[in-house]
């Protein structure tokens, strides 16, 4: 599954997708695919309806012993999927370390939409809900603070302390929480090893 997606420029996951991608693969898009339209809570990008993504999914050819890679760019949207499809139950799913970048099998890339259409999937999904909490319950973290629950803001240092904000209303953060910027889990596009992200 490919999720390329640029936030400063909406369409290049799709428009990349259209120029090369790893044979055979599906594109999923961020926005409509891996989102809903923004409420009042949620973030920029809430989770889909889970109904929508199902059928996305199905349509693909996908059901719960499917056998799942998703990939991006530079692991930014490619993990957001990883971590859908875990939630719903799918277990046989990987991130293509170094992303699409780090794909050199040339006699394995085609640039034609993938038109074939797949055997319809089936997926009896088994949501775990010990991977999401509501407003409620970070709320309680920030007035009961304890060093067993953390809150972690992945964001740039710079959003993180609110010197800089391009995107959102309001810069800073959620009172409480750590920085840990997700790039820092990766050396050269790739996803540094066990013993460094312990570090």
């Amino acid at each position: 599954l490919d999720c390329r997606y640029d936030l400063s420029d909406p369409s290049y996951g799709h428009r990349s997708y259209l120029k090369s991608h790893i044979k055979n693969s599906h594109f999923f898009d961020l926005e409509k695919d891996l989102s809903r339209a923004v409420e009042k809570h949620g973030g920029r990008h809430p989770l889909p309806f889970l109904a929508d993504f199902i059928n996305k999914l199905e349509n693909t050819g996908i059901s719960n012993d499917s056998k799942i890679v998703v990939y991006d760019d530079d692991m930014f949207i490619a993990p957001r999927l990883w971590w859908m499809l875990k939630y719903i139950g799918i277990e046989d799913v990987k991130v293509l370390n170094g992303g699409f970048k780090s794909w050199n099998y040339e006699e394995l890339i085609e640039n034609e939409y993938n038109t074939k259409k797949p055997t319809l999937g089936k997926i009896d999904a088994q949501i775990n809900q010990s991977m999401v909490v509501n407003i409620e319950e970070v709320k309680k973290m920030i007035d009961e603070p304890n060093e067993y629950s953390k809150l972690v803001d992945s964001r740039t240092n710079e959003r993180y302390k609110g010197i800089v904000e391009p995107i959102d209303k309001i810069p800073g953060r959620i009172p409480t929480s750590l920085n840990i910027f997700y790039n820092d889990a990766y050396l050269d596009g790739y996803l540094k090893s066990r013993e460094e992200l312990e570090s």
